[in-house]
């Protein structure tokens, strides 16, 4: 298992929210409502990526649709974590690692 899957090398409040996610699926989609610059509101889809949330203009069912075909390794979500995370934060991410881990996400 990865290290960044062990609970025990974090706190307890950690560890409980780590358990707590285990009862949740891995990747999640969810539609909210927003408002947008002119004030109205509209349906945004949000992708829950193991806790880390983004914002997507794809529709509810296109997500779900890829979600389909995407099995990942306890590595590529890491990756895909932190692509969600540097996304989120408008930065850039550069990948490397190994073959076959996932980095063409």
């Amino acid at each position: 298992m990865s290290e960044f899957f062990k609970p025990e090398k974090y706190n307890q409040e950690f560890q409980a929210s780590v358990e707590a996610r285990k009862k949740l699926p891995i990747i999640d989609v969810e539609v909210i409502k927003k408002k947008n610059d002119e004030g109205d509101k509209e349906e945004v889809s949000v992708i829950d990526i193991a806790g880390v949330k983004v914002e997507s203009l794809a529709s509810k069912e296109d997500i779900l649709e890829t979600l389909k075909e995407i099995h990942p390794t306890v590595e590529s979500l890491e990756l895909l974590q932190s692509m969600a995370e540097t996304f989120s934060q408008r930065r850039g991410l550069i990948v490397e690692g190994e073959t076959s881990r996932g980095k063409t996400y």
